[in-house]
């Protein structure tokens, strides 16, 4: 059960992270001198940064080490990798669209 919330959680943050670049990309190409003052505050959700990147290591990670102790004991480490590839994947996802996202909003001009 552990393991189905760990997944279904990745799986709605990764969602909710697509659905906030595709509402400010689209209010970006409204106005944006609107949208640079709206998501001045509150700046630490609306910019991805180093803490948000680093966040989301510390949460991939915790979840391959979870499913690393649980095979370890029976030497399949191996199955382990893969099944932290299949469990892990929407935080992957969302590590790689975050980052993503922190380059675009770097290259941005201010």
């Amino acid at each position: 059960m552990a393991l189905i919330t760990y997944f279904v959680c990745g799986a709605f943050a990764a969602f909710y992270f697509m659905a906030r670049r595709r509402i400010v990309k689209r209010l970006r190409e409204l106005d944006p001198l609107v949208v640079d003052a709206v998501l001045t505050y509150p700046s630490v959700v609306s910019r991805i940064e180093a803490p948000q990147l680093a966040a989301l290591l510390c949460v991939s990670g915790i979840g391959s080490i979870a499913l690393l102790l649980f095979y370890a004991p029976i030497h399949q480490t191996q199955k382990a990798l893969y099944a932290y590839l299949v469990m892990g994947s929407p935080y992957i996802v969302l590590f790689a669209m975050a980052l993503f996202t922190a380059i675009e909003e770097r290259e941005r001009p201010t």
